[in-house]
C-alpha cells in the first residue's frame, strides 16, 4: 500500500492549483497516475467546466485518519 504523506498532499493541492496534469503531479510525488486519482478522489476534488471543487489536502488528510480509526 502506498502512503501519501501530508506534505505530499500539500504539494498536490498546489499543483492542482496551477492546473498540472496528473502525470507531472505522479512523477513529482514518485507513485502511479491511478494513485494520483485516487487521492484527488479523497481530497474532494471534481474536476467541471464550471466551478470546479478543489482538492484540499486538509480534507483528504481528515479522511485517511477517519478511515484509520473506522
Amino acid at each position: 500500500m502506498i502512503k501519501i504523506e501530508y506534505k505530499e498532499r500539500k504539494i498536490i493541492e498546489q499543483m492542482c492549483r496551477e492546473d498540472y496534469p496528473v502525470n507531472r503531479i505522479a512523477e513529482r510525488i514518485g507513485v502511479s497516475p491511478q494513485t494520483i486519482y485516487k487521492e484527488l478522489k479523497r481530497g474532494g476534488y471534481i474536476k467541471r467546466m464550471e466551478n470546479p471543487t478543489p482538492y484540499s489536502a486538509d480534507l483528504a488528510q481528515g479522511r485517511t485518519k477517519q478511515q484509520k480509526w473506522s
